[in-house]
């Protein structure tokens, strides 16, 4: 374990926060009415609702620098909160004695350099204004999720987040080309001085932050790998009459569209019946089979990639790995497909209660893994399911109309040692925090996890900066 011995008394250092704090009063919050958003998770199930919290709200790197220079010299534990969007307690402080340290009022300017294909960010600016200003200069933005409109790019950076284009692109990690970053201790560590695709000069630092949660320091600027805009996109759904027919289908997807597939997302009956019911929206296509395959394709030859899809469509019904599906012919179209994929979280949510899974496993693990799940909990909820069948990153959902049950405890830590044992990943693209810590012994082995609280204390000696998350 990482001893910690923290200020036992934030109030005593309020004055000197507010001090740091004088140029620019809005950078320090402490009432309950303007706080109270920073200290609960957007789920309301991580945080606290205690009055005394102090949200620090940096509006330039200096006052970052300052004020954790602060709170390292006082031994004052940080919890830094990018957007808010996590799911697993990243950013959620766990009782008042923590300061947060929230960057929505940070810096949010963005550049593209068109030649070379770089994007510089600063940490403060949201993932939707990276892919507009990537769509409107005839770029695309490896990275796309769900909380686009909220989540910034520090916390994408942050949480190594995925998303439905990395089956294509591969998630930051595989497109990060530099990052400006401030130590606990105020130091500002450049490694954005070659921002080129080939480097090798030394240990790959940067790697460090890319996943870390905060836990070393806050990634303050970013340099991101932008791919040219594809000339052509299409879009089809397949519904599949069972998940055998699923694996085959993915399977053949890669043998014959593999080098124009961009996304290959699944969505089950379940989760479909939620978007109907409780968001009220439309399904656009048939509703006659437990599983719809997604497919979006991009390229550079329309008349030739709409050609193989089309011809991939066809042989599929052939074959009998598909019962119905829809080969779209407009933008619209489109748009209103995406659409429903991006309902699948806010669908559950919707639920009177839901449990998140967000797992790497083999696709001939999936099917069992949902009926186990199913027989675990019984008639006290239900699983839908959605995920990127590309990249084998399964949303599993655990939803229920009951608002006395605690499924977690049925569930967990059960369903983490069989991932665990399939050799797949308790998170694929969430990240660890607070809901996940207490695995990770069984997950990384205690030998890994020693080096990486080793990695930990070189960078932040004092263990202030996101305590008990991840590497607890």
């Amino acid at each position: 374990m990482l001893a910690r011995r923290f200020s036992s008394n934030l109030a005593s250092h309020v004055p000197a926060l507010q001090s740091l704090a004088a140029s620019d009063p809005s950078s320090i919050l402490m009432s309950s009415s303007e706080t109270s958003r920073y200290t609960r998770c957007w789920m309301d199930k991580y945080g606290h609702t205690d009055s005394g919290s102090v949200v620090l709200r940096p509006s330039s790197l200096m006052s970052l620098k300052q004020f954790l220079q602060y709170s390292n010299d006082h031994k004052l534990p940080v919890v830094t909160q990018s957007g808010n969007t996590s799911l697993v307690g990243s950013a959620s402080p766990q009782s008042t004695e923590e300061l947060v340290l929230s960057l929505d009022r940070f810096p949010s300017d963005l550049t593209l350099d068109e030649e070379e294909g770089v994007m510089i960010l600063d940490a403060g600016a949201t993932l939707s204004d990276a892919i507009d200003l990537a769509q409107t200069r005839g770029f695309v933005f490896p990275v796309d999720l769900g909380a686009k409109g909220s989540c910034k790019i520090g916390g994408n950076v942050a949480t190594n987040a995925g998303g439905i284009y990395f089956n294509r692109f591969g998630s930051m990690k595989s497109n990060v080309l530099g990052l400006e970053v401030v130590l606990p201790s105020g130091e500002v560590i450049d490694m954005m001085r070659c921002m080129l695709p080939k480097d090798s000069t030394g240990f790959d630092l940067k790697s460090l932050f890319i996943g870390s949660e905060g836990c070393l320091g806050v990634i303050t600027k970013v340099a991101m790998k932008v791919h040219r805009k594809p000339t052509s996109s299409d879009l089809c759904v397949f519904n599949c009459p069972d998940f055998d027919a699923v694996r085959t289908l993915t399977h053949r997807l890669q043998q014959t569209l593999g080098n124009i597939t961009s996304a290959v997302e699944i969505m089950d009956a379940g989760v479909l019946n939620l978007i109907e019911t409780k968001l009220e929206k439309k399904i656009p296509w048939n509703l006659n089979s437990p599983y719809y395959v997604l497919v979006e394709t991009m390229g550079f030859h329309p008349q030739q990639d709409r050609q193989a899809l089309e011809s991939f469509f066809s042989q599929s019904f052939e074959d009998n790995l598909v019962v119905d599906g829809v080969l779209t012919q407009t933008q619209s179209q489109q748009s209103e497909i995406w659409g429903v994929r991006e309902s699948c979280g806010p669908a559950v949510n919707s639920a009177e209660q839901s449990w998140k899974y967000d797992l790497s496993l083999e696709l001939k693990h999936w099917d069992g893994f949902v009926k186990s799940v199913q027989e675990t909990i019984g008639d006290d909820g239900r699983v839908v399911l959605w995920g990127h069948l590309g990249d084998r990153n399964i949303h599993l959902n655990v939803v229920s109309d009951l608002p006395d049950v605690n499924l977690a405890d049925k569930i967990e830590p059960g369903l983490y040692d069989s991932v665990i044992r399939a050799k797949g990943s308790i998170s694929a693209e969430h990240g660890v925090g607070l809901a996940k810590a207490k695995h990770m012994p069984n997950v990384v082995g205690e030998a890994v996890l020693n080096r990486m609280r080793d990695i930990k204390r070189v960078f932040d000696p004092n263990g202030i900066m996101n305590p008990g998350k991840m590497i607890a």
